[in-house]
């Protein structure tokens, strides 16, 4: 995973130009990543910070992330280049909220 993050290519190039089933690299990316969630110990509590407009910037809106978690009444929408520490704050604090 690591290899692809730093070729410069997209996950699905990348899967075709080294002979990887696309769906199984995500599906073993998706297991890796829940993993190191697993074995992050809870360190902080994560607290929203209010943003000063109610708009979110065009440059941080994704339109098709790698990964949405649906946890209570919370919907996480995720990209491939979240933190798996920051992943984990973030599923620590809905699961508590």
């Amino acid at each position: 995973m690591n290899e692809c993050n730093n070729s410069n290519m997209t996950k699905k190039a990348w899967c075709i130009a080294n002979n990887i089933n696309e769906k199984q690299f995500f599906y073993w990316q998706s297991r890796v990543r829940m993993q190191l969630v697993q074995e992050l110990e809870p360190t902080s509590t994560l607290t929203p910070k209010p943003m000063a407009s109610d708009r979110i910037p065009a440059h941080l809106v994704r339109s098709n992330p790698d990964a949405v978690l649906h946890i209570k009444d919370f919907t996480l929408e995720i990209n491939n280049l979240l933190s798996p520490e920051l992943l984990g704050l973030l599923i620590q604090s809905v699961t508590h909220a």
